[in-house]
């Protein structure tokens, strides 16, 4: 995963999104929910379910980061929270316990 930790590369992701999805973890060090979460994104990269970008937002060190992407996309912000954007829009977003790895990449390929 990419780290999203400067406004530049947040546009460089709303661009990337013109052209296929990208996802975003929005990701907290500090709790174990969001611990759960990275660890089920990181496998589908490590098996290579999904080829897209992926990029990972650490909240502690990044917040302004974080709210320029809750503006941009209008999606309340929580942690940890998995977000698809494609076309500059967030088309699917899930949060805590919500967050399934298969779903995920159902909806991934569902927006190729």
């Amino acid at each position: 995963m990419k780290s999203l930790h400067k406004p530049e590369v947040w546009q460089k992701v709303l661009d990337e999104s013109q052209e296929k999805p990208v996802i975003l973890l929005k990701h907290s060090n500090s709790c174990p929910v969001s611990s759960d979460a990275h660890d089920k994104v990181k496998k589908l990269e490590r098996q290579g379910a999904i080829k897209e970008s992926m990029y990972i937002l650490i909240v502690q060190n990044a917040r302004e980061i974080s709210d320029l992407v809750e503006d941009d996309l209008g999606v309340t912000h929580e942690t940890p929270q998995v977000l698809v954007i494609r076309d500059g829009e967030a088309i699917y977003h899930k949060s805590h316990d919500d967050i399934d790895a298969d779903e995920l990449a159902d909806e991934v390929i569902a927006a190729r």
